[in-house]
């Protein structure tokens, strides 16, 4: 499966018609964004339309700069906060919002029984101790989220929140977790 995955767009009209163009370049089964959808020139519902012109199914979680309330389903668009869903052989788990605080008690509750193969995590805060949640004070990522990952071993884990690690990918274990930024990336899994 070959997925565009994206970022804190922030309403950035360059970046989604970027974004745009790299879906019909690059032709992926399916977008994932990882929130911080909106911004001060286009809300999330604005943003959202304009990403539906891929023909892509969309899978998103909301940020802290949206609710979950904002982002709507529909046949081509998946709210994914707190939900699990299967496309193909692959598993896709979602928990939006946060990304200040080191312990998340919903993400623990949600998660404590998930036991699926061939996860695909999306969340917006990034796991701790990583060079995905590293600013010049520290550490500041989701200690829940990266105890999850460790036990549950996903193939991906996607993230987003911090700008400063647009881009930035590494591994636990065998899990790559990535944050795609605004530019998005294409990940092949």
């Amino acid at each position: 499966m070959k997925i565009l995955a994206c970022s804190d767009i922030h309403g950035n009209k360059k970046a989604i018609i970027s974004l745009i163009n790299l879906s019909k370049t690059k032709n992926p089964d399916i977008i994932i964004c990882a929130g911080d959808i909106s911004g001060s020139k286009m809300n999330s519902k604005e943003i959202l339309n304009e990403l539906k012109k891929t023909k892509k199914p969309i899978l998103v979680v909301h940020g802290n700069h949206e609710t979950s309330e904002e982002i709507k389903s529909d046949k081509q668009l998946t709210n994914l906060h707190k939900k699990i869903i299967k496309i193909e052989n692959y598993t896709f788990i979602g928990f939006g919002g946060g990304g200040f605080s080191k312990r998340d008690i919903e993400f623990e509750n949600f998660s404590r029984n998930i036991k699926k193969k061939n996860m695909v995590l999306v969340t917006h805060a990034p796991p701790y101790n990583t060079i995905l949640d590293i600013l010049p004070v520290g550490h500041i990522g989701s200690s829940s989220i990266k105890k999850f990952i460790e036990k549950n071993k996903p193939i991906l884990a996607i993230c987003g929140h911090l700008h400063e690690n647009e881009g930035k990918s590494e591994k636990i274990n065998k899990t790559l977790i990535i944050n795609p930024g605004i530019k998005g990336e294409i990940i092949l899994i």
